[in-house]
């Protein structure tokens, strides 16, 4: 029987097996595996938790507990229950279930459970054991506890509890109560309308998550845009990932929200990417699994803008400071806008651009050509997304996309497994093989959004936004 707690190495929850070494010497009680300060008090605690619920504590023994990975840093009083178990297991004064046992909470003096932070994505660390085994976490935990397919998550009190000998089987099943996303009130989607064309960009950004982006003046509609893909994304049904429910406790974010961060244009690098003493993500992980919105992302500095690039790609960013070093989640949409010029009347229908063409060029170098080059729309805005008819809702947009997705479920799949690796339709002399694979992306995307066959007409016009003509 293999007792487990957990820990987070960065945002990545980690599962940490409690092992134990008991046996005659020299008295004495050791925990060994890089523990804090906060697990080496910790002792205290489990002594006066085991001693006032009636079991003995070994102290006429040498009980050394390791938890492993020992390369690890272990943080948190997480661990109280588990090592307590472990003692109690390894001196014979209770019984355990068959499979391994999962164990999180701190030990008050009494031998009462309390809940600690971060509980409910530690718990996620256990879908990373294998085999069946059974959860314990304290019954005072208010949030919801996700579903563990391997696992039958228990409700505890006390360490009284396990003195029956099959307590596992007398504690309520029904205390395993799982997560659901709260998706918002979708009325209000029907009351904001835009035009057709821009009806199936939001559907497009929303479908296959593209990034996009938006060059155009001021009040055209740029950030109504990112607004409405944000409200169409939060009525989807979305995959949380571990990490993701991490951030939620970090950012203070409400569990099941979609992840967005708008920084300010004067953020740093810091700011954008996070850093490690103390450890802190930044925006792009504030982001991850949602979007990321940059407004007038020119008058952002060159240097943070071409930090995106390799988290745009990889999904995650390492940062590393002396011996710290933490891989941080970073897989986020991008939407962001941009004026042409300082003035923002560049190419205007009937406003006068007063910025001088070196200005205007030097202002739009801001934006380097290996960023433009990973978004997978870039648009040129010149109408206002209300502004042509017919005019479509956003609740039509979102009852579309449910249907696309579940109408072609399979070719949506094949896109997502497999679309980046597949050759594109038309060979093009001159092009990338990035904008090639893009456009081929865009391509099966507009294709699933009509409920056509792919063709070289739909290739061609997701062709077209892969330049942005300033």
């Amino acid at each position: 029987m293999r007792i487990y707690s957990a820990c987070l190495s960065g945002v990545e929850p980690v599962p940490v097996e409690v092992e134990g070494d008991f046996g005659s010497g020299l008295p004495v009680f050791q925990i060994v595996g890089l523990p804090d300060t906060v697990l080496r008090e910790s002792r205290a605690r489990i002594k006066g938790a085991i001693t006032q619920c009636q079991f003995d504590f070994p102290v006429d023994q040498r009980a050394v507990l390791n938890l492993s990975p020992s390369s690890l840093k272990k943080q948190g009083s997480q661990f109280d229950l588990a090592l307590a178990i472990r003692i109690l297991a390894g001196t014979g004064q209770i019984s355990l279930p068959q499979g391994h046992l999962f164990a999180l909470g701190e030990l008050s003096l009494t031998g009462e459970l309390k809940s600690t932070p971060l509980m409910a994505p530690l718990i996620l660390a256990a879908q990373k054991l294998k085999g069946q085994g059974y959860g314990l976490v304290p019954f005072d935990h208010e949030g919801p506890i996700p579903e563990i397919s391997n696992m039958i998550i228990l409700r505890i009190r006390s360490l009284t509890e396990l003195r029956e000998s099959a307590w596992w089987e007398k504690l309520s099943s029904n205390s395993n109560m799982n997560s659901s996303d709260e998706l918002p009130i979708e009325s209000e989607l029907a009351k904001i309308v835009v035009s057709e064309f821009w009806a199936k960009h939001i559907g497009l950004a929303a479908l296959g998550r593209l990034h996009y982006l938006l060059v155009g003046p001021p009040g055209i509609g740029k950030s109504f845009f990112a607004e409405c893909v944000r409200k169409v994304l939060e009525v989807l049904p979305r995959r949380k990932s571990p990490e993701e429910s991490v951030l939620d406790t970090v950012f203070g974010r409400k569990c099941g929200a979609l992840p967005w961060a708008a920084p300010h244009h004067s953020s740093t690098s810091v700011g954008m990417l996070g850093s490690v003493s103390p450890l802190s993500p930044g925006a792009i992980s504030k982001a991850h699994g949602g979007v990321l919105f940059l407004d007038e992302v020119l008058e952002f500095s060159p240097r943070v803008l071409d930090s995106l690039r390799e988290p745009m790609e990889q999904g995650f960013i390492e940062i590393a400071r002396g011996s710290n070093h933490f891989r941080l989640p970073s897989r986020f949409q991008l939407i962001a806008t941009a004026n042409p010029c300082r003035c923002g009347y560049w190419k205007h229908g009937y406003r006068i651009c007063r910025c001088r063409p070196v200005a205007r060029q030097q202002y739009q170098a801001r934006l380097s050509g290996p960023l433009i080059d990973r978004f997978d729309v870039s648009i040129f805005i010149k109408e206002n997304l209300s502004s042509l008819t017919p005019t479509v809702s956003l609740q039509e947009v979102v009852e579309k996309i449910r249907g696309t997705i579940t109408t072609s479920h399979i070719e949506f799949k094949k896109f997502s497994d497999q679309g980046e690796r597949r050759p594109p339709v038309i060979d093009r002399d001159g092009l990338s093989f990035r904008t090639q694979t893009k456009a081929r992306k865009v391509s099966q995307l507009i294709a699933l959004w009509e409920n056509k066959s792919e063709s070289p007409t739909h290739f061609n016009e997701a062709l077209s936004y892969q330049k942005i003509d300033f």
